[in-house]
């Protein structure tokens, strides 16, 4: 079959001559090699296209996989800070609930001691009640009982080569937080020219116990009344152990009722206090007038009324009269309240 076809081509394809024109053969080949290139180049643009569009294709896919990943890099450090944030509020909630605790505990623990405080103070003033009230109208019980608290008080002045130009005495009362001694201030001041001076230290002595020394930057003054105060830096054992209830009168005593006079005075024992007894002849002020001898030394001592056992105030001066001197008496609680 394919024989007879070539044979008619050939006999279709002769011209008169037998052949086919070579202008119409050139033709052809110029129009086939047209055809050719053109199918060639479109295949080729095709080919371009397509790799092209799988090129972008994979950057786009590149992309939305940068894209995914950074999302996922993103949304991970969230979620780490996330948790670094939960993290530190449980700690800071846990600091807190720890400090709250703590803080409650302290309280609690500061409760307890005032409380604690309170009561051993309550019991000590009780007791110390108990034993003021043990103690009314016995005279020898109640000089017994405020004995350990009246102060020897020796004062020194000096010259400018260090000795003693003269020495001052007095009585004093423990007080306080058992680290004061209240007196009369004329014990530690003295008048030279109509110019007062403080002695330049003070020995302080109780029954029975060694000096204590008290410089003048440890002077407290009243600047109303003849009243002052010397204040014990390191007080001793024995002071400390004193009871800390101090028990002034609450009342003024009428005229004629008792009283007791302690402290030291020149005349009396120079190792022991002295009492010496009497009433209230009357009132002048803050002062009350006394039948009780005051005596020097006695001065700054204290008064008490034997009635209540409580103290009544400061000895000061004596007025002398026609008949016997009058002492005077600075009431307790005008000689605290002045400084």
């Amino acid at each position: 079959m394919r024989k007879k076809w070539t044979k008619e081509f050939h006999r279709t394809v002769k011209t008169q001559k037998g052949f086919i024109q070579i202008p119409i053969l050139i033709a052809i080949i110029a129009g086939v090699s047209v055809l050719s290139g053109a199918g060639y180049f479109g295949i080729k643009q095709y080919q371009n296209y397509q790799i092209k569009k799988v090129e972008q294709e994979i950057i786009l896919q590149d992309k939305e996989k940068e894209a995914q990943v950074l999302a996922e890099a993103q949304q991970k450090v969230i979620e780490e800070t996330r948790q670094e944030i939960d993290k530190i509020k449980t700690q800071e909630q846990e600091k807190t609930k720890n400090l709250e605790n703590e803080l409650y505990a302290e309280k609690v623990k500061r409760i307890e001691a005032e409380t604690k405080q309170k009561a051993e103070e309550d019991k000590a003033r009780i007791l110390e009640q108990q034993r003021v009230n043990e103690t009314k109208n016995d005279l020898p019980t109640i000089i017994s009982f405020w004995r350990p608290r009246i102060a020897k008080l020796q004062c020194a002045w000096m010259t400018t080569d260090g000795e003693v130009a003269f020495w001052q005495t007095g009585s004093g009362l423990l007080v306080s937080g058992n680290d004061m001694v209240i007196t009369n201030q004329h014990v530690f001041i003295a008048e030279e020219s109509s110019i007062k001076r403080g002695a330049d230290f003070c020995l302080i002595s109780f029954p029975d116990q060694k000096p204590v020394v008290v410089n003048y930057t440890e002077f407290r003054f009243s600047k109303t009344e003849d009243v002052g105060l010397l204040e014990i830096k390191e007080p001793s054992t024995y002071m400390k152990n004193l009871g800390t209830f101090t028990q002034g009168c609450k009342t003024f005593p009428p005229i004629g009722e008792k009283i007791v006079i302690l402290g030291y005075p020149t005349i009396g024992s120079s190792d022991d206090i002295t009492a010496t007894d009497g009433i209230i002849s009357g009132r002048d002020g803050f002062y009350y007038i006394t039948s009780a001898k005051i005596e020097h030394g006695n001065s700054g001592g204290t008064a008490i009324y034997l009635k209540d056992n409580c103290i009544l105030g400061i000895p000061t001066s004596s007025k002398v009269g026609e008949i016997e001197s009058l002492g005077r008496i600075l009431d307790f609680k005008a000689a605290i309240f002045s400084f």
